[in-house]
């Protein structure tokens, strides 16, 4: 009867969080103890006299297990020798802070490599481990694993998409998912949310009696601010290349103390586009048959030296897209007065004579895209989304400050 009582003792003090130095093997001995065996599910289990579980094995073939916390009201608090040992499909297994023996070889042989276990730190270093901590070293533990909704709060653009998870979840028990409004954001039976409309909608996660919510705000338009520089104005009639790299630049911040004129003047040059400037960006007039441009992957490599800029070439508008969602401005490869493309050979390949570059900075709810211009229609205005695509298309050239 006083070692029933210890061990109960015992169980409460692990469960509060206490440090226990006690000598638990004695209290858990089964000599003396009258024992019930029984499975629940895949479980089977030993149940003691004081009315406590120890999970004995598995029988299933799952890979990630969920140890209950009780078993017909019983609280589990033994992991017995060898419960899982050689193991062939278990790699993750879930403990409550129930536990507080795991026996002999329990997992020896097994293809263990994650615990979750539900309790802190602190009473995980309390659980008595009959294997030395050798018997762990290859096994990552997670400690504080409570059951939870993966985020409670959610922002996407419209057409997006992200996944809410329930995380360690107690039970196996069908998770239902449902939307408070599905024409903000709808959700599937996997809990893939996608965002439909401007607004917001409360995802909810039912597991039995539990649920668990999310609350996503949808938006449908961007636009990010950055100065606006002319290229006329500043002597760079064919600049707009590096100019717009500068705006942008400017605009996330990387430019402070350092002048337009500055900036311009460490220009790569080229003898291509594809290795840097070609022609003068201060001419008027391009230089007989030479094409002044640089292409995306050189203007990156420049800009890079200010801050993080990377090339897009061959982006989709969807990629552009995604980069204004995070704050980015992109660089864009477009036309003059965005007319249709005029092409003509040159020593490098085939390219654009009316070549313009302008700053992508947003889009309007409707889809149309904002510009922000060094040229002559110079500032800030929206083209629609079908000239948009057509144009930029026609080479997807792009590059992106992040």
């Amino acid at each position: 009867m006083i070692r029933r009582w210890l061990k109960t003792i015992l169980i409460i003090m692990i469960a509060m969080g206490m440090t226990v130095t006690l000598n638990v093997d004695a209290l858990f001995a089964e000599d003396g103890e009258n024992v019930i065996t029984g499975t629940s599910g895949k479980f089977s289990y030993k149940l003691y006299e004081d009315e406590t579980i120890g999970i004995t094995g598995y029988s299933g073939t799952a890979s990630t297990l969920i140890i209950p916390k009780t078993i017909k009201s019983c609280l589990v608090v033994n992991i017995e020798n060898q419960a899982f040992a050689s193991q062939a499909t278990v790699k993750t297994i879930t403990i409550p802070e129930s536990v507080v023996v795991i026996g002999e070889s329990a997992f020896a042989s097994s293809k263990l490599t994650t615990i979750n276990y539900r309790g802190s730190e602190s009473q995980w270093e309390s659980v008595n481990k009959k294997d030395d901590s050798s018997a762990f070293k290859n096994v990552t533990v997670n400690y504080n694993c409570i059951e939870q909704i993966s985020n409670t709060k959610l922002t996407l653009y419209k057409s997006r998409t992200s996944t809410l998870k329930v995380l360690y979840p107690n039970d196996t028990k069908t998770i239902k998912w449902s939307s408070s409004n599905k024409k903000i954001a709808k959700v599937s039976t996997k809990g893939k949310v996608t965002a439909l409309k401007g607004g917001s909608a409360t995802i909810k996660a039912k597991i039995g009696s539990r649920t668990y919510k999310c609350k996503v705000t949808v938006k449908d338009h961007v636009k990010i601010k950055i100065p606006t520089y002319s290229q006329h104005k500043n002597g760079y009639p064919r600049g707009c290349e590096g100019v717009s790299l500068y705006m942008c630049l400017k605009g996330k911040g990387y430019m402070n103390g350092i002048s337009l004129k500055s900036f311009m003047s460490t220009m790569p040059k080229g003898k291509t586009p594809k290795e840097g400037f070609v022609g003068d960006p201060t001419k008027t007039k391009a230089n007989g048959n030479k094409r002044t441009t640089i292409y995306p992957k050189p203007l990156a490599k420049w800009g890079s030296q200010y801050g993080t800029v990377v090339s897009l070439e061959g982006a989709s508008v969807t990629t552009l897209k995604k980069e204004l969602e995070k704050g980015n401005p992109v660089v864009v490869y477009v036309t003059s007065g965005w007319k249709t493309p005029v092409w003509k050979k040159y020593s490098w390949g085939k390219d654009v004579v009316n070549n313009h570059a302008v700053c992508l900075v947003g889009y309007t709810r409707y889809g149309n895209f904002i510009i922000n211009d060094c040229g002559k229609k110079l500032g800030v205005y929206t083209v629609k989304k079908s000239k948009f695509t057509k144009i930029y298309n026609a080479r997807k050239k792009a590059v992106a400050v992040r």
